[in-house]
């Protein structure tokens, strides 16, 4: 059997990339986490089993040497969830990557309906004032 070695550009990489990213909720049977594109990007994430959910929490995707001072909101679209952090300052200490800064986790331990929505999104604080987040939160969906 032959092989061959398919090399792709960095456009064709960054396009799968966007493509990927674009996709606003996926569907989680275990665990899951996902970002939305914004500066800062919110992230979500959710731990757990089919629709029993351990534990939810909130994460912001920061460049290089980037820091930002804000709290996260998590919550469902059902209402079964509503959190936020206290405010805290959330620093890359990287030199060359993006990386994604996760707040604290937040302790669920009970079974959701099939098809919540659970969402986080970082509010950044500038001045004294929250900045509203330039997109939309980060939600996944959770399914038996």
């Amino acid at each position: 059997m032959r092989t061959r070695n398919v090399k792709l550009s960095s456009s064709a990489v960054l396009a799968v990339i966007v493509a990927m990213a674009a996709v606003p909720a996926t569907q989680v049977s275990a665990s899951a986490n996902g970002c939305v594109n914004g500066s800062p990007a919110s992230c979500v994430q959710v731990i757990g089993s089919s629709t029993y959910v351990d534990s939810v929490g909130g994460g912001v995707v920061l460049g290089a040497r980037q820091s930002a001072r804000g709290h996260f909101e998590t919550y469902s679209f059902q209402g079964q969830i509503h959190l936020n952090t206290p405010d805290q300052t959330y620093w890359n200490q990287s030199w060359w990557h993006f990386s994604t800064m996760w707040g604290p986790q937040f302790r669920i331990n009970r079974n959701v309906p099939n098809g919540t929505q659970i969402c986080s999104r970082f509010w950044e604080m500038r001045n004294g004032n929250y900045i509203n987040p330039p997109h939309s939160p980060a939600c996944e969906t959770v399914h038996s």
